[in-house]
């Protein structure tokens, strides 16, 4: 039933996304960048969390934006350890910032990542975000080698669907690197 709900959600998404072409053509004007600092409150709220409560070493670590933090993540994966570190609004440039922190106390085994759509929101090039993925992925070889690292494409949205072109060119350049690239 749980599979049913998400493949549907997901060929829902599709339709909105795409099939609403004359409303999508709204634009949205690129936002100020955050500087990677002004995100400490939420940093530090993971670690207060934690010390209150530890989290668990060795499950699968989810980083990313809004799309991160508000996947509910004990309901789409009931058998597996899994720890959720999303901070809404975040970029690529953030996270790679806050690693040390987010990352290296819970030993993943595994870590997901979703982030870019707010880095083109912000006004970045496919260029820029695609830099900012391989420093990212060198830092997670480089500070956890041997733990797989799975990358959620940007996803469109009609809020920013004269953005896509750029979010799809940063996806373009990613998966191509992805297939060269192990881990």
């Amino acid at each position: 039933m749980k599979r049913r709900h998400l493949i549907l959600s997901f060929c829902v998404t599709l339709i909105i996304a795409f099939g609403g072409s004359a409303v999508a053509q709204q634009t949205v004007a690129p936002k100020k960048r955050k500087a990677p600092q002004e995100w400490e409150p939420d940093i530090a709220k993971f670690e207060a969390a934690d010390r209150e409560t530890p989290a668990p070493k060795g499950g699968i670590l989810f980083l990313g934006s809004s799309s991160i933090r508000l996947w509910n993540l004990k309901e789409s994966f009931p058998d597996r350890v899994t720890l959720n570190r999303g901070f809404g609004g975040s970029t690529l440039a953030d996270t790679i910032y806050h690693f040390d922190r987010l990352v290296l106390p819970y030993e993943p085994k595994a870590t997901v990542i979703y982030a870019g759509d707010n880095d083109v929101s912000a006004g970045l090039t496919a260029d820029e975000v695609f830099a900012d993925f391989k420093k990212l992925a060198a830092l997670i070889q480089e500070k956890t080698p041997g733990v797989p690292a799975i990358y959620v494409a940007i996803k469109p949205s009609m809020k920013r669907w004269s953005m896509w072109p750029t979010q799809k060119a940063a996806n373009d350049l990613i998966a191509a690197w992805c297939a060269e690239h192990d881990g």
